[in-house]
This record gives C-alpha cells, structure tokens and sequence, in this order.
C-alpha cells in the first residue's frame, strides 16, 4: 500500500487516523473500568500500529506522538507523562520493522524454526523474571485469590504458543 498512496493521500489519512486515536482515547477516559481506575480500554495502539503498518514509521511514529499529546494537553489538567509519548512514538515504527525483519526470514528460511527458539527462548526469561522477582508478589500480587500468577503465566504462554503458530504457518 505504500506504492499506490501519493504524498497528499498519506497526510489525509494519517490525519483522519490521528482524528480516530483521539477520539477514542477521548473515549476510552470516560469509561470506567471497574474498581480499576489505571486501566483503560483503548484502540489508540491499534490505530497507531495499523498506521505503522500500512503507512510507514515515520506516519506511525507522527500519528503515535499525536495520538497522545493532543489529549494529554487537552484533557488531562497539567498530568503529561513523556514516557508514554516515547511508547507510543515506539509503537509507530517497531510493527514497521518486526514486519520487515520476519519477511526477511521468510525469504531466508522455509519455515522460521530458528525464529521459534527465539521466541521460547524469551518466554524461559519472562518466567524467570517472573517468578524470581520480589517486585510481582509485592506491588500487583499483594493478595492472590485465585493464584494470579499462575494465572498470568498461563496468559502469556498461550500467547507465546499463538505467536509461535502463527509464525510457522505464515508464508
């Protein structure tokens, strides 16, 4: 999609997704989620990897950075957080390059098995850090009902084997 676009075309549609992103972090501030009032569901990060995706970083990167400091300086009363504008700056340009990067591998293997041992390899670090960290059973695990941490280990194992999947059968 990025041969077919002019210039024009992709300033007016970066700026009609920008429009999207704000109006659903707009949104998403006004929805309550529960007893949690840190969390919040939004389709900012969406908008903002479609962008990265079908635009380009440098489109993703612009929408991501506007799509958080138009409302942080509208809406949130003085609250700015820079790190979350470096975030979402990231989230615009690494789905461009993670898009780059596998289709290499997929012109340089069959079928990216050396890319799945990457990925377990990764999973092993998160459950060691997981479960060798104090910080998780003292600031998000302080009271574990249900065995939480069972729980979100499950979670992302059955992401990572999604992930895995997906790779191996994406050609």
């Amino acid at each position: 999609m990025n041969k077919t676009l002019s210039p024009t075309q992709k300033i007016t549609f970066s700026a009609m997704l920008i429009a999207l992103a704000v109006l659903s972090t707009f949104i998403a501030k006004t929805i309550n989620m529960g007893g949690f009032s840190f969390l919040r569901f939004s389709l900012t990060p969406a908008l903002v990897i479609y962008t990265s995706l079908t635009l380009g970083p440098v489109y993703g990167a612009i929408v991501g950075a506007s799509a958080d400091l138009i409302p942080a300086f509208t809406y949130s009363q003085g609250e700015y957080n820079f790190l979350i504008t470096i975030v979402y700056v990231i989230l615009g340009i690494l789905p461009w390059l993670l898009e780059k990067i596998t289709r290499h591998f997929r012109t340089f293997l069959k079928k990216p098995l050396c890319l799945l041992w990457v990925w377990h390899g990764l999973f092993g670090i998160i459950v060691a850090i997981f479960y060798g960290n104090e910080l998780a059973r003292y600031e998000v695990l302080a009271k574990p009902r249900i065995g939480a941490r069972p729980t979100i280990l499950a979670i992302v194992f059955a992401l990572d084997v999604g992930l895995c999947v997906g790779l191996y059968y994406n050609q």
